[in-house]
Protein backbone atom coordinates (compact mmCIF):
# COMPACT_ATOMS: atom_id res chain seq x y z
CA UNK A 1 0.00 0.00 0.00
CA UNK A 2 1.51 3.25 -1.04
CA UNK A 3 1.35 6.27 1.34
CA UNK A 4 1.64 10.14 0.18
CA UNK A 5 2.33 12.53 3.12
CA UNK A 6 2.69 16.22 2.35
CA UNK A 7 2.36 18.92 4.69
CA UNK A 8 0.13 21.66 3.99
CA UNK A 9 1.41 25.78 4.89
CA UNK A 10 -1.06 28.50 4.17
CA UNK A 11 -3.36 26.34 2.11
CA UNK A 12 -0.24 25.13 0.11
CA UNK A 13 0.58 21.60 -0.52
CA UNK A 14 4.17 21.11 0.70
CA UNK A 15 6.85 18.08 -0.31
CA UNK A 16 9.11 19.18 2.28
CA UNK A 17 11.78 19.38 -0.80
CA UNK A 18 9.80 21.30 -3.11
CA UNK A 19 6.43 23.05 -3.50
CA UNK A 20 3.55 22.07 -5.05
CA UNK A 21 1.04 24.44 -6.38
CA UNK A 22 -2.47 21.99 -5.43
CA UNK A 23 -3.11 18.82 -4.08
CA UNK A 24 -4.34 17.88 -7.75
CA UNK A 25 -0.40 18.60 -8.94
CA UNK A 26 0.70 16.49 -6.00
CA UNK A 27 -2.03 13.30 -7.02
CA UNK A 28 -1.52 13.41 -10.73
CA UNK A 29 2.21 13.47 -10.18
CA UNK A 30 2.83 10.46 -7.75
CA UNK A 31 1.74 8.14 -10.34
CA UNK A 32 0.65 5.72 -7.66
CA UNK A 33 -2.00 3.00 -8.61
CA UNK A 34 -4.73 1.99 -5.72
CA UNK A 35 -4.89 0.67 -3.01
CA UNK A 36 -3.03 3.68 -1.36
CA UNK A 37 -3.66 6.17 1.18
CA UNK A 38 -2.60 10.21 1.25
CA UNK A 39 -2.28 11.84 4.86
CA UNK A 40 -2.59 15.06 5.35
CA UNK A 41 -1.42 17.39 8.24
CA UNK A 42 -2.08 21.00 8.00
CA UNK A 43 0.48 23.37 10.09
CA UNK A 44 -1.25 23.68 12.94
CA UNK A 45 -1.86 20.13 13.68
CA UNK A 46 -4.95 19.17 11.48
CA UNK A 47 -4.72 15.76 10.33
CA UNK A 48 -6.99 12.79 9.08
CA UNK A 49 -6.13 10.34 6.12
CA UNK A 50 -8.47 9.62 2.68
CA UNK A 51 -8.21 8.22 -0.60
CA UNK A 52 -5.72 9.83 -3.04
CA UNK A 53 -9.01 9.33 -5.35
CA UNK A 54 -10.70 11.72 -3.14
CA UNK A 55 -7.87 14.41 -2.28
CA UNK A 56 -7.89 16.55 -4.84
CA UNK A 57 -9.12 20.27 -2.69
CA UNK A 58 -10.05 20.44 0.70
CA UNK A 59 -13.27 21.66 -0.32
CA UNK A 60 -13.31 17.63 -1.33
CA UNK A 61 -11.64 16.37 1.98
CA UNK A 62 -13.88 18.22 4.40
CA UNK A 63 -17.34 17.23 2.36
CA UNK A 64 -16.33 13.63 2.53
CA UNK A 65 -18.88 11.35 4.12
CA UNK A 66 -17.26 9.89 7.06
CA UNK A 67 -14.87 12.38 7.76
CA UNK A 68 -14.48 15.27 10.04
CA UNK A 69 -11.29 17.75 10.16
CA UNK A 70 -10.43 17.61 13.66
CA UNK A 71 -7.67 20.34 15.07
CA UNK A 72 -5.08 18.80 16.54
CA UNK A 73 -2.40 19.66 18.44
CA UNK A 74 2.07 19.64 17.73
CA UNK A 75 2.07 16.38 19.83
CA UNK A 76 -0.69 14.98 17.58
CA UNK A 77 -2.65 13.60 20.64
CA UNK A 78 -5.95 13.52 18.44
CA UNK A 79 -6.79 10.59 16.98
CA UNK A 80 -6.33 10.59 12.73
CA UNK A 81 -9.49 9.41 11.24
CA UNK A 82 -9.28 7.62 8.03
CA UNK A 83 -10.72 6.04 5.00
CA UNK A 84 -8.97 2.96 3.13
CA UNK A 85 -9.42 2.67 -0.33
CA UNK A 86 -9.09 -0.47 -2.32
CA UNK A 87 -9.93 1.53 -5.69
CA UNK A 88 -13.55 1.07 -6.14
CA UNK A 89 -15.18 1.18 -2.30
CA UNK A 90 -13.85 2.95 0.55
CA UNK A 91 -13.48 1.34 3.82
CA UNK A 92 -14.52 3.27 6.71
CA UNK A 93 -12.82 3.36 10.78
CA UNK A 94 -14.66 4.53 12.87
CA UNK A 95 -15.97 3.97 16.71
CA UNK A 96 -19.56 3.28 16.34
CA UNK A 97 -21.49 -0.49 14.96
CA UNK A 98 -21.14 -1.37 11.49
CA UNK A 99 -24.07 -0.26 9.45
CA UNK A 100 -25.50 -1.85 5.91
CA UNK A 101 -23.20 -1.09 3.38
CA UNK A 102 -19.73 -0.81 5.32
CA UNK A 103 -17.31 -2.68 3.72
CA UNK A 104 -15.25 -5.38 5.57
CA UNK A 105 -11.42 -5.30 6.23
CA UNK A 106 -9.76 -8.65 6.04
CA UNK A 107 -7.32 -8.78 8.65
CA UNK A 108 -4.84 -11.57 8.87
CA UNK A 109 -2.52 -13.02 11.54
CA UNK A 110 0.98 -13.67 10.49
CA UNK A 111 2.30 -17.04 11.21
CA UNK A 112 5.46 -15.79 12.73
CA UNK A 113 2.96 -14.59 15.94
CA UNK A 114 2.03 -17.79 17.36
CA UNK A 115 3.62 -20.85 17.89
CA UNK A 116 3.48 -24.24 15.73
CA UNK A 117 0.16 -26.33 15.65
CA UNK A 118 1.23 -29.48 17.58
CA UNK A 119 1.81 -30.75 20.96
CA UNK A 120 4.98 -29.28 22.66
CA UNK A 121 6.57 -28.11 25.72
CA UNK A 122 5.04 -25.73 27.97
CA UNK A 123 7.72 -22.88 26.86
CA UNK A 124 6.97 -24.00 23.19
CA UNK A 125 3.57 -24.31 23.70
CA UNK A 126 0.39 -21.60 23.58
CA UNK A 127 -0.93 -21.29 26.97
CA UNK A 128 -5.01 -21.95 27.72
CA UNK A 129 -6.21 -19.98 30.50
CA UNK A 130 -9.03 -19.68 31.85
CA UNK A 131 -11.32 -16.42 32.86
CA UNK A 132 -10.37 -14.29 35.78
CA UNK A 133 -13.70 -14.91 37.36
CA UNK A 134 -13.83 -18.46 37.30
CA UNK A 135 -11.89 -20.30 39.49
CA UNK A 136 -12.16 -24.20 37.89
CA UNK A 137 -13.40 -25.81 34.47
CA UNK A 138 -16.77 -27.18 35.07
CA UNK A 139 -16.34 -31.33 34.41
CA UNK A 140 -19.52 -33.47 33.66
CA UNK A 141 -20.26 -36.64 32.48
CA UNK A 142 -22.19 -37.25 29.02
CA UNK A 143 -25.08 -38.33 30.48
CA UNK A 144 -27.46 -37.58 33.72
CA UNK A 145 -29.00 -39.02 36.48
CA UNK A 146 -32.18 -41.47 35.47
CA UNK A 147 -31.13 -40.86 31.88
CA UNK A 148 -30.39 -43.93 29.50
CA UNK A 149 -26.99 -45.01 29.35
CA UNK A 150 -24.47 -43.74 26.31
CA UNK A 151 -21.11 -43.10 25.77
CA UNK A 152 -17.55 -44.79 27.40
CA UNK A 153 -16.94 -45.37 30.70
CA UNK A 154 -14.10 -43.72 32.70
CA UNK A 155 -11.26 -45.44 34.91
CA UNK A 156 -12.05 -44.63 38.79
CA UNK A 157 -10.42 -44.46 41.39
CA UNK A 158 -10.52 -44.14 45.70
CA UNK A 159 -8.32 -43.89 48.32
CA UNK A 160 -6.73 -46.43 50.37
CA UNK A 161 -7.48 -46.53 53.77
CA UNK A 162 -6.61 -48.68 56.63
CA UNK A 163 -8.14 -47.61 58.89
CA UNK A 164 -12.26 -46.05 58.26
CA UNK A 165 -12.10 -42.62 57.51
CA UNK A 166 -14.38 -39.77 58.99
CA UNK A 167 -17.71 -40.30 58.45
CA UNK A 168 -19.72 -37.63 56.80
CA UNK A 169 -23.49 -36.62 56.94
CA UNK A 170 -26.25 -37.48 54.63
CA UNK A 171 -26.24 -35.82 51.41
CA UNK A 172 -22.49 -35.47 51.16
CA UNK A 173 -19.89 -36.42 48.24
CA UNK A 174 -17.40 -38.93 49.84
CA UNK A 175 -14.77 -40.74 48.61
CA UNK A 176 -14.61 -44.59 46.87
CA UNK A 177 -12.90 -46.41 50.02
CA UNK A 178 -9.68 -49.07 48.93
CA UNK A 179 -7.59 -51.26 51.08
CA UNK A 180 -3.87 -50.73 50.65
CA UNK A 181 -3.78 -53.26 47.93
CA UNK A 182 -6.59 -51.48 45.80
CA UNK A 183 -9.43 -53.73 46.32
CA UNK A 184 -12.47 -51.59 47.10
CA UNK A 185 -14.35 -52.21 49.90
CA UNK A 186 -17.94 -53.17 49.42
CA UNK A 187 -20.39 -54.02 51.73
CA UNK A 188 -24.21 -55.36 50.88
CA UNK A 189 -26.17 -52.14 52.84
CA UNK A 190 -25.00 -48.77 54.37
CA UNK A 191 -24.88 -49.57 58.27
CA UNK A 192 -27.50 -47.26 59.03
CA UNK A 193 -29.85 -49.00 57.27
CA UNK A 194 -29.57 -52.19 59.15
CA UNK A 195 -31.61 -53.37 61.48
CA UNK A 196 -32.35 -56.19 64.33
CA UNK A 197 -34.29 -57.69 67.05
CA UNK A 198 -34.61 -60.34 69.56
CA UNK A 199 -37.61 -62.00 71.12
CA UNK A 200 -38.52 -65.08 73.48
CA UNK A 201 -41.71 -66.69 73.57
CA UNK A 202 -43.45 -69.84 75.21
CA UNK A 203 -46.73 -69.39 73.66
CA UNK A 204 -48.64 -70.07 70.60
CA UNK A 205 -49.41 -66.31 70.48
CA UNK A 206 -48.67 -64.22 67.34
CA UNK A 207 -46.20 -61.92 68.77
CA UNK A 208 -43.84 -58.99 66.95
CA UNK A 209 -39.91 -59.77 66.83
CA UNK A 210 -39.16 -56.54 64.40
CA UNK A 211 -41.60 -53.10 64.39
CA UNK A 212 -42.77 -51.61 61.50
CA UNK A 213 -41.06 -48.51 60.17
CA UNK A 214 -43.19 -46.36 58.05
CA UNK A 215 -42.52 -46.51 54.11
CA UNK A 216 -39.87 -49.21 54.76
CA UNK A 217 -39.51 -52.83 53.77
CA UNK A 218 -37.92 -55.08 56.48
CA UNK A 219 -35.89 -57.59 54.41
CA UNK A 220 -34.58 -60.38 56.13
CA UNK A 221 -31.07 -61.95 55.65
CA UNK A 222 -30.64 -64.01 58.93
CA UNK A 223 -32.42 -65.44 61.72
CA UNK A 224 -31.71 -67.60 64.44
CA UNK A 225 -33.55 -69.58 67.47
CA UNK A 226 -32.23 -71.00 70.46
CA UNK A 227 -35.00 -73.65 72.04
CA UNK A 228 -34.27 -73.81 76.29
CA UNK A 229 -37.30 -76.40 76.31
CA UNK A 230 -37.71 -80.14 76.47
CA UNK A 231 -39.55 -79.91 73.09
CA UNK A 232 -39.29 -79.81 69.65
CA UNK A 233 -40.56 -76.69 68.52
CA UNK A 234 -41.19 -75.42 64.79
CA UNK A 235 -41.10 -71.55 64.61
CA UNK A 236 -43.33 -70.00 61.44
CA UNK A 237 -42.36 -66.08 60.93
CA UNK A 238 -44.53 -63.75 59.23
CA UNK A 239 -43.90 -60.67 57.53
CA UNK A 240 -47.21 -59.05 58.89
CA UNK A 241 -49.24 -59.62 61.63
CA UNK A 242 -51.98 -62.28 60.85
CA UNK A 243 -50.54 -62.23 57.12
CA UNK A 244 -49.18 -65.79 55.19
CA UNK A 245 -46.11 -67.97 56.46
CA UNK A 246 -43.08 -66.69 54.41
CA UNK A 247 -40.37 -68.75 56.08
CA UNK A 248 -40.35 -71.35 59.58
CA UNK A 249 -38.00 -73.55 60.92
CA UNK A 250 -37.77 -76.98 63.31
CA UNK A 251 -35.62 -76.54 66.45
CA UNK A 252 -35.04 -79.62 68.45
CA UNK A 253 -35.31 -79.81 71.98
CA UNK A 254 -31.77 -77.61 74.07
CA UNK A 255 -30.96 -76.77 70.56
CA UNK A 256 -30.19 -73.48 67.93
CA UNK A 257 -30.82 -73.43 64.40
CA UNK A 258 -30.57 -70.39 62.05
CA UNK A 259 -29.28 -69.45 58.48
CA UNK A 260 -28.12 -66.18 56.82
CA UNK A 261 -27.31 -65.19 53.50
CA UNK A 262 -25.85 -62.17 51.71
CA UNK A 263 -28.07 -59.02 52.40
CA UNK A 264 -28.45 -58.58 48.53
CA UNK A 265 -30.32 -62.06 48.44
CA UNK A 266 -32.55 -61.36 51.59
CA UNK A 267 -36.14 -62.25 52.01
CA UNK A 268 -38.53 -59.15 50.72
CA UNK A 269 -40.92 -57.98 52.91
CA UNK A 270 -44.17 -58.00 50.84
CA UNK A 271 -45.63 -54.76 51.80
CA UNK A 272 -44.27 -51.42 53.61
CA UNK A 273 -45.17 -50.12 56.87
CA UNK A 274 -45.57 -53.94 58.39
CA UNK A 275 -43.57 -56.12 61.31
CA UNK A 276 -42.59 -59.28 61.33
CA UNK A 277 -43.95 -61.96 63.48
CA UNK A 278 -43.10 -65.21 65.08
CA UNK A 279 -45.40 -68.45 65.93
CA UNK A 280 -44.37 -71.17 68.04
CA UNK A 281 -46.06 -74.59 66.44
CA UNK A 282 -47.07 -75.60 70.80
CA UNK A 283 -47.01 -74.10 73.42
CA UNK A 284 -44.01 -74.77 76.04
CA UNK A 285 -44.20 -76.92 79.22
CA UNK A 286 -41.25 -75.41 79.86
CA UNK A 287 -38.07 -73.07 79.08
CA UNK A 288 -38.90 -70.65 75.76
CA UNK A 289 -38.03 -69.74 72.20
CA UNK A 290 -35.85 -66.84 71.78
CA UNK A 291 -35.61 -65.72 68.53
CA UNK A 292 -33.12 -63.21 66.57
CA UNK A 293 -33.72 -61.68 63.18
CA UNK A 294 -31.71 -59.62 61.00
CA UNK A 295 -32.80 -57.22 57.99
CA UNK A 296 -31.88 -54.01 55.79
CA UNK A 297 -34.21 -51.16 55.57
CA UNK A 298 -35.36 -50.57 51.97
CA UNK A 299 -38.19 -48.35 50.07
Amino acid sequence: MALLTVGVSSGVANSGTGTVSTLDNLVSAAGIGSPQILSVQGSTGTALAIPVSQASTFAVIASTAGFTVQPGNTANTTPWLSKIHDGTNPFVLKATAPTTGDQAIVVAISPNGILAAGQGTKATSNPVVIASDQSSIPVAGDVAAASSDSGNPLKVGGIGHTANPTAVTDGQRVNAMFDKLGKQVVVGSVRDLKTDATATTSTTAEGTILAAVASTFLDVYSFWASNTSTQAITVSFRDATGGSVRFGMLVPAGDVRGWSCSESAAIKQTTVNNNWTTTLSSALTSGGITTTILAVKNI
